[in-house]
């Protein structure tokens, strides 16, 4: 009897691309998911102190803003770092595929970078044309303009193309 997987246990799977989640896994997975925890605490703490700091020295709010949104960033890209880092060194999202079926695993996952590429460029246009509106332009001009269509198009390619890449680094062949 085939067990039911948790909403939990579905959620780690799909963030860190795992196929198949076994113990050995989930313990990995809480791990970095620690790892995380503990870098998002001490970075948000010193977030808010360097912003305490700007509000009592100086009452401008985008100052304070810029601060804030900047250590958020940053918080992002360490956790994608350490996820990307423990992925690699626990071979958590490794694909292990037989020999024989080598190729039309590259298929299906070339053709998976072309839909995220789809997609990414699709989000990106639209994000765009609506931060265009939101500076002031009219939707008209915002979401018909030739530069924010070849943008989307660029970035669209550069992100299907990396993420093909790196689905096509997972790849383990078995004998």
């Amino acid at each position: 009897m085939k067990r039911k997987n948790s909403i939990y246990e579905k959620i780690v799977k799909h963030f860190f691309g795992i196929k198949q989640l076994d113990e050995y896994k989930l313990h990995k997975v809480e791990r970095i998911g620690n790892l995380m925890f503990m870098a998002d605490f001490f970075l948000l703490l010193l977030s808010v102190c360097i912003a305490g700091i700007f509000a009592t020295m100086n009452s401008n709010f985008e100052i304070i803003l810029l601060c804030l949104m900047g250590f958020d960033f940053a918080l992002v890209m360490i956790e994608a770092l350490i996820t990307i880092v423990c992925n690699i060194r626990y071979k958590l999202d490794q694909i292990d595929v037989d020999v024989n079926s080598t190729k039309q695993t590259y298929k299906k996952l070339i053709f998976k970078g072309i839909g995220m590429a789809l997609r990414f460029g699709f989000f990106m246009y639209i994000w765009m044309g609506f931060m265009n509106h939101l500076e002031g332009a009219s939707w008209q001009s915002s979401f018909t303009s030739i530069s924010l269509i070849k943008s989307s198009v660029k970035s669209g390619i550069i992100f299907g193309l990396i993420m093909s890449i790196y689905q096509i680094f997972r790849i383990k062949k078995m004998k």
